[in-house]
């Protein structure tokens, strides 16, 4: 049993999308007439936080998941606001695999690991940022299906 926490990681390889759909979904989330904003942390070039409360429920999203960007302080610091949905990046394998794993586990937290969306139809791969935001927005989606949430607008 998960206790109602889920992580969702959006898990590849370097330069494959995970960083900007990530943030596609902060825009989402600070979109919502309801939303409350508890930690926004944003570095303009690469990399952002966000912890907001919609409607009684935290969610945070953290868009760092490269090995040595301390992606295991990051997933306290959302514990620490007792987020109940996490978002994050991961590589495909090595040290942040195992992170979010160990976080998961070690705090009863349900656990889904997911993928971008990848184009090899050049028509699509040029609209690479569209598919970034679909898949943000099939993030929340999923996430609030999980944990039994309608809707949060």
């Amino acid at each position: 049993m998960n206790n109602g926490k889920i992580v969702v990681a959006l898990k590849g390889i370097s330069k494959i999308g995970k960083t900007e759909t990530l943030k596609k979904l902060i825009k989402i989330l600070l979109e919502l007439p309801s939303g409350n904003i508890l930690y926004q942390s944003s570095d303009k070039y690469k990399d952002a936080i966000l912890i907001i409360k919609i409607k009684g429920l935290i969610i945070g999203v953290i868009t760092q998941g490269d090995p040595g960007t301390e992606l295991d302080k990051k997933l306290y610091e959302m514990k620490s606001f007792n987020c109940s949905l996490i978002f994050c990046a991961s590589r495909t394998r090595g040290d942040t695999i195992s992170v979010v794993k160990d976080f998961s586990i070690k705090h009863n937290f349900g656990l889904i690991w997911t993928s971008t969306y990848y184009a090899e139809i050049k028509e699509i791969y040029y609209n690479i940022d569209g598919l970034n935001e679909l898949k943000a927005e099939q993030l929340l989606k999923l996430g609030l299906s999980i944990l039994n949430k309608r809707e949060i607008e």
